[in-house]
């Protein structure tokens, strides 16, 4: 099974604190969030075809 990690690189810690509410995405990290709750296929197919 692929997880969102994987599949989005991101970093496993970082998201346990975001959903945690230790932190917050600011920034870039705050705009990619965004853009996965959009469009992940987008995402996905996009990190795909730049990472093969």
């Amino acid at each position: 099974m692929i997880t969102v990690t994987e599949t989005y690189s991101l970093s496993l810690s970082t998201l346990k604190k975001w959903e945690a509410k230790v932190s917050e995405p600011e920034g870039a990290a705050k705009a990619y969030l965004t853009v996965i709750a959009q469009r992940p296929n987008v995402v996905k197919k996009a990190l795909q075809t730049s990472f093969s």
